[in-house]
């Protein structure tokens, strides 16, 4: 098998994969599973969602997650949080925006991940 094979096709994982013991363990996460933690987040069709007293509609894509809120399930300083949060921005993985002081994080090019066929 060629090394070009490595790159088609997907590994499909449920999302209740990440809530199980196995990914919730606690432990500090590496960029990787940072970047896949991400993924697993991002709506996969628009929805809304309340934050309090606030509607916020989601597109395929997006997801609403606070850097503290990060740090706590990465395991890092709010430092490093922003950090690597930077690094996907910098890397055009991620845009982020706030709506009425909620941070709505968007995956670019997610349809590259979540392909629908």
């Amino acid at each position: 098998m060629s090394n070009n094979n490595l790159q088609k096709g997907f590994t499909i994982l449920p999302r209740s994969f990440y809530e199980s013991l196995v990914w919730l363990e606690p432990r500090t996460f590496s960029k990787a599973e940072c970047w896949i933690d991400l993924v697993s987040m991002a709506k996969f069709e628009p929805c809304s969602q309340i934050i309090g007293y606030r509607t916020i509609n989601l597109n395929r894509g997006e997801f609403i997650a606070s850097s503290r809120f990060l740090q706590n399930r990465w395991g890092f300083s709010l430092g490093k949080t922003k950090n690597i949060l930077k690094f996907f921005e910098d890397n055009n993985q991620i845009d982020r925006k706030v709506v009425h002081k909620i941070t709505v994080i968007k995956l670019i090019n997610y349809d590259k991940y979540q392909k629908i066929e």
